[in-house]
C-alpha cells in the first residue's frame, strides 16, 4: 500500500511540474524567448539523467538504466514520463526538423511500448501518438 501511495504521489509530483513548467512557458511574452531551463532539469529530477543523454540514448539503454536507477515496479510509470518529456520537448520547444523528429520518434516509440506492456487504452496516449505520427511525417 505504501508503495502504491508513492507511486501515485510521483506521477501527481512530476505531472504538477511539468505543467507548471509548461504553463510558465505558454506565458511567456511572445517577444521573449521561453526559458528550458526548468523544463529540462525535469530530466535529471525524474529520470537520473541529463536532458542530452536523455536526446541520444536508445530505448534498449534507457531501459536498462530505468532498471538500474530504480525499482522495478517504476519501470513503466518512468517510462511514461520519459515518453510525455520528450513530447513536450517535441511539442513545444523550438528544435530543427530532424531533432524534433527525433524527440517525437523516441516518444512515440516508447508509448507504443507501454500500450503494449499495459494492455490498456487510452484517448490522451492516441491523442499524443497521432501527434507524433505528424511530426515524423513533416
Amino acid at each position: 500500500m505504501i508503495r502504491k501511495d508513492y507511486i501515485l504521489s510521483l506521477i501527481q509530483d512530476f505531472f504538477s511540474k511539468l505543467n507548471e513548467v509548461i504553463q510558465k512557458r505558454d506565458e511567456t511574452e511572445p517577444d521573449l524567448i521561453p526559458k528550458k531551463e526548468p523544463f529540462l532539469k525535469l530530466y535529471e529530477e525524474y529520470l537520473k539523467f541529463d536532458y542530452k543523454k536523455a536526446y541520444n540514448i536508445s530505448i534498449e539503454n534507457l531501459e536498462k538504466h530505468i532498471d538500474t536507477c530504480f525499482a522495478k515496479e517504476q519501470h513503466n510509470i518512468r517510462m511514461e514520463m520519459m515518453a510525455e518529456l520528450l513530447y513536450k520537448d517535441a511539442t513545444k520547444y523550438e528544435h530543427n526538423d530532424e531533432e524534433r523528429r527525433n524527440l517525437a520518434d523516441k516518444s512515440l516509440t516508447i508509448y507504443k511500448l507501454l500500450e503494449i506492456a499495459e494492455r490498456t487504452f487510452s484517448f490522451d496516449r492516441n491523442a499524443k501518438m497521432a501527434e507524433l505520427v505528424s511530426i515524423i511525417q513533416d
